[in-house]
């Protein structure tokens, strides 16, 4: 009579073998994976949380577009196109979504409710951009002693900047304002705001430009190359056949 055997030991699910269907599969997972962290993260990475989306002009047309983007701001996309579509609406009144919008030129003014005003131009010329960044740079250099030792601004040349005329004041007068509100509010002569709207504002650019001319000629004749190139934010755009005639160079020129 044999004596009993102890029957073998369990095999464990971690001891069993993995089949080659699965194997492979895991595998082509991990390679899937890792390609997409390695191209979001190193080839194409995520964009600061407050970036600014610029959409190059086309011909014809120099709006400049700028912002959120629409999935991020809670914007319908048929909402930001109407929005775009108001620059190239005819002078006269307009009822939009929002209230009204008096359109004037490149000017607009618009009424959301009762006492809600807003003025300004619906595009932005290159020597207005050009006067934005500079005076941002310089405003950075005169204020925060790290960036102004980053690009070695000298004692004179901050001298010379703290010398500098104002920049034109961003919001219109208020007693401009009023005037044209006034306009508007009254029945007989709400006719007359787009015309007065058009001169006002032609007058204002003219006087603010030529204020611009003279801070960017002076910006110029004190930087130097290297420092105006360290504060333009986007570098120059090339010009392809497919590119716009219209679009803008936003490299530093020389004086």
């Amino acid at each position: 009579m044999s004596e009993p055997t102890d029957p073998p030991p369990a095999t464990s699910a971690a001891d069993k073998p993995i089949s080659l269907p699965v194997a492979v599969g895991v595998m082509g997972l991990i390679l899937v994976v890792g390609a997409g962290l390695i191209w979001k993260y190193l080839y194409h990475p995520p964009a600061p949380a407050n970036a600014i989306r610029t959409i190059a002009p086309q011909p014809g047309s120099p709006h400049v577009a700028g912002g959120p983007a629409a999935k991020d701001a809670g914007i319908p996309v048929e909402a930001l196109k109407a929005i775009a579509a108001e620059a190239d609406l005819p002078d006269g009144l307009h009822l939009t979504s929002t209230g009204t919008l008096i359109k004037a030129g490149d000017a607009y003014l618009r009424v959301r409710g009762m006492d809600s005003y807003a003025f300004g131009f619906f595009t932005l010329s290159e020597q207005e951009w050009e006067h934005g960044y500079l005076s941002q740079g310089v405003r950075r250099m005169l204020t925060q002693d790290d960036f102004a030792k980053e690009l070695a601004l000298t004692d004179d040349q901050r001298a010379r900047l703290e010398k500098l005329p104002a920049a034109p004041a961003a919001k219109w007068p208020q007693a401009d304002r009023d005037r044209l509100i006034a306009l508007y509010k009254d029945e007989k002569s709400r006719p007359q705001v787009v015309a007065a709207l058009a001169a006002y504002a032609a007058e204002r650019r003219a006087a603010d430009q030529k204020v611009m001319a003279e801070r960017i000629r002076q910006f110029r004749s004190i930087l130097t190359e290297k420092q105006l190139a360290r504060v333009n934010p986007i570098p120059r755009w090339p010009l392809t056949p497919a590119s716009s005639p219209s679009t803008p160079d936003r490299a530093p020129r020389g004086p």
